[in-house]
């Protein structure tokens, strides 16, 4: 009798858990975050060791993404790759965390998580190639030929079609149209305007042009009529607008170098996203499958 009792308890606990962790998804699928977190973590308080730890935390870490809280988010995620008990899915998680990282510009965190996660040999070409990326969106080329160098030791045909995918995104940045900071203050320096214009800033460039010959031209006008006095004053302004021409033009080229950079980087962001898909809401089954 006492045994049967207890039977049933115990069938009542795991009824209702059940439904306690079917009531978080719910809540998470509504967009209710904060008490998805709140029935999460009532799950894994009533029941430590419920079996399906990194589900749970996948839904936490889903949860904190969408609120915004992505340091937790990550830690979350983190958590649920460590709690997966097979090897390649666990693997396939660390990844996902890793590109998790690289869409929040955190690019040499990514490289280090990878670096200190337990990768699966089968999965270490797909690895290789986030961290590659990762150095590409941080401005480290000579850091993606190391990978390269890495890739091409593996000697397995993922790993090649890994490494082409790399050598594909380093001739892209290749191809990026980075300005050089010294040539184009050179140009400002003997032509002032001409360095702006050269970094896309037409407009500038040609104020700068012409207040600069015009503020030179009465210099030399004045100094010509023995108006030392006015000459002076010209000289100041003319000085005035050439340094700032140069100053100026190191501004247009950190903009467009910036801004050519951050393009490079939404790209190997969705390309990543396609050939090496994130988390996503309602991450994973207990048996590691994606749900719908």
């Amino acid at each position: 009798m006492i045994g049967s009792a207890a039977r049933c308890a115990d069938n009542v606990f795991r009824d209702n858990h059940a439904c306690q962790l079917k009531l978080a998804d719910h809540l998470l699928c509504a967009g209710d975050y904060q008490a998805a977190i709140t029935e999460y973590k009532r799950f894994l308080f009533d029941d430590p060791e419920c079996g399906r730890p990194d589900y749970v935390y996948a839904g936490l870490g889903t949860a904190y993404r969408f609120l915004g809280e992505d340091s937790l988010a990550l830690v979350m995620f983190d958590r649920s790759a460590r709690e997966t008990p097979a090897d390649s899915l666990r693997t396939e998680r660390f990844i996902a965390v890793a590109v998790l990282m690289i869409e929040r510009n955190r690019y040499m965190n990514a490289v280090s998580y990878l670096d200190h996660a337990d990768i699966a040999p089968d999965g270490r070409g797909k690895a290789l190639y986030v961290q590659g990326t990762a150095y590409l969106c941080a401005h480290r080329v000579d850091k993606c030929r190391e990978i390269l160098s890495q890739l091409e030791a593996l000697s397995s045909r993922a790993a090649s079609e890994w490494e082409r995918e790399l050598r594909e995104s380093l001739l892209a940045y290749r191809k990026l149209a980075f300005k050089s900071m010294g040539t184009a203050s050179w140009l400002s320096g003997i032509v002032p305007g001409t360095g702006q214009m050269s970094a896309g800033r037409v407009k500038d460039g040609i104020n700068a042009f012409i207040l600069n010959s015009v503020f030179a031209s009465l210099t030399i006008n004045d100094i010509r009529e023995e108006r030392y006095g006015r000459a002076t004053i010209f000289t100041y302004f003319f000085l005035r607008f050439y340094l700032g021409n140069i100053i100026n033009t190191r501004g247009a080229v950190t903009s467009h170098n910036s801004r050519v950079q951050n393009d490079f980087r939404a790209r190997a962001a969705a390309s990543l996203e396609r050939k090496v898909p994130p988390l996503k809401p309602w991450p994973f089954s207990p048996r590691g499958e994606p749900l719908p």
